[in-house]
């Protein structure tokens, strides 16, 4: 792409014809976007693998070792020892529990979606079997997971650099709506990713604050992205067509308001003259509804994140949030049962007062007490990593369909349609590098597994008795015990 310099503001007020739009080959070329697409879906895969096969929904992430391990003695954890079933814990064992188990990590309760689930999923003979034929698999899906994030977020803060550099140079609003979906898909992974790691990155705390800054850098690049496409209502991406906004305009006369406003009211025409004018309000256009959508979703993807990732915040959402609710809630429902059977005993020979009990007892406690179960359930639910892999699979399928109507969108255009496309689809040697850079992380993954299953044989002959040990009394990566510890059971606790 050569560079136009645009005379802000000048050159955006005096927008009347949209200049020629110019191909873009390192942000929207077909190489480039089979890699970010690529890599991204790969991270997906990654975390329903590891959820699925050995993410342990009992193990505390907050909880401070009590034994640190190396990343060596850390490979050779034993999935199998991840017994969710486990329901037979004996009085020493809960004694040995609370005194490994941490004061300042008593108010955590482990998901009981996710605990329901995966014990269901997982038999103990399917888990003894993947532990038999894949035994370094966590370590290997987290190291990988940690590779594909890292990339994921230089990625996309690079991205964004790039755009922000580009805008002076006549970006148009077709490449910065694609600089934006791009961004949104190295958000949503890495987030998603950090979340699923807590336990990995809680022993490498300096990693996970790294890592969480990257991220807000991100997130704060990429709200400031979004503000602009709030106007990019493409209604007809023909620039000969009278619309209000165009794909070809120069994106950086839309992140000031005055002038988007400007250009939205020179190019919106007298409804008594034509049938086809769009005057519609800004807020009810789709894009800037999609774009505030966005923004509350990342800021709220990022806080609820954030609380699963730091203590500080989840142990605040719990101790004083969500407890005292309960609490509170709980104390009224034995005041509403206390006073309904005091008025049962008073009233116990009249049969009209009886009624009245009964009334009380439908139309008020039952549905009180459906409600408690319902908001638990909720905040259950959505806290739960399900949820979290959920929601990033949405995510993904959202931000990958977008990317297909903003190309969908360039082939509509008649003037278009010839030139712009065929050029960016061009495999160039920047697009066939970009895929493949793909195979890196694949190749990463198979080489890590192969790595580590070696270094196990090597191991094994030397330090088989104190491994067969760990396995047998369930030792976990971070160097406590899992039959230890007070979450590692299968009681779920409400509260």
């Amino acid at each position: 792409m050569g560079c136009t310099r645009v005379n802000y503001p000048d050159d955006c007020w005096n927008l009347t014809t949209p200049p020629e739009l110019q191909a873009y080959g390192d942000i929207s070329g077909l190489g480039v976007l089979i890699s970010f697409l690529g890599s991204a879906w790969f991270a997906v895969i990654l975390l329903i693998v590891k959820y699925f096969l050995v993410f342990d929904p009992k193990v505390n992430p907050f909880q401070r070792e009590a034994n640190h391990t190396n990343d060596e003695n850390a490979s050779n954890k034993d999935i199998g020892s991840k017994n969710i079933n486990n329901k037979d814990n004996s009085d020493e064992e809960n004694l040995q529990c609370s005194q490994l188990t941490s004061p300042e990590t008593d108010w955590w309760r482990p998901n009981p979606i996710d605990v329901i689930l995966l014990g269901y999923i997982r038999h103990p003979s399917w888990v003894r079997s993947v532990n038999k034929k894949f035994p370094s698999l966590e370590s290997v899906l987290d190291e990988s997971l940690l590779n594909v994030c890292d990339v994921q977020v230089i990625t996309g803060i690079g991205v964004l650099i790039s755009g922000f550099i580009s805008l002076s140079c006549g970006l148009s609003a077709y490449h910065w709506q694609m600089i934006v979906s791009l961004g949104w898909f190295s958000s949503v992974t890495h987030l998603a990713g950090l979340t699923i790691l807590r336990n990995h990155l809680r022993a490498h705390s300096w990693k996970r604050n790294i890592r969480f800054g990257l991220m807000f850098i991100l997130l704060v690049g990429l709200i400031v992205s979004l503000v602009p496409t709030g106007y990019f209502t493409w209604k007809n991406p023909d620039p000969n067509v009278n619309s209000v906004s165009s794909m070809v305009d120069p994106a950086v006369c839309y992140f000031d308001v005055r002038i988007a406003n400007h250009i939205r009211q020179a190019r919106s025409c007298d409804k008594s003259r034509t049938l086809t004018c769009h005057d519609e309000n800004l807020g009810l256009t789709p894009a800037f509804q999609t774009m505030i959508i966005s923004i509350i979703l990342l800021a709220f993807g990022f806080f609820t994140r954030s609380t699963k990732i730091f203590k500080p915040l989840s142990s605040f959402t719990n101790i004083k949030l969500r407890r005292p609710l309960s609490h509170h809630y709980q104390k009224f429902l034995v005041r509403l049962i206390s006073f309904i059977e005091e008025k049962k005993q008073t009233d116990d020979q009249n049969s009209s007062a009886l009624r009245k009990t009964n009334i009380l007892r439908i139309l008020l406690l039952w549905p009180s007490l459906a409600l408690l179960v319902f908001f638990r359930l909720i905040a259950d639910f959505f806290s739960s990593m399900l949820v979290e892999l959920y929601w990033l699979v949405v995510a993904m399928i959202w931000g990958t369909s977008g990317i297909a109507d903003i190309r969908r969108n360039l082939e509509t255009g008649n003037r278009l349609r010839g030139g712009i496309l065929n050029e960016e689809n061009q495999w160039t040697f920047g697009q066939i590098l970009s895929v493949l850079l793909l195979v890196a992380p694949l190749f990463a993954t198979v080489s890590l597994f192969f790595s580590k299953a070696t270094s196990k044989k090597e191991l094994e002959p030397r330090n088989g008795p104190s491994y067969d040990m760990n396995r047998s009394m369930g030792s976990t990566r971070d160097g406590t015990w899992n039959m230890c510890n007070r979450q590692g059971t299968s009681e779920v606790i409400w509260y």
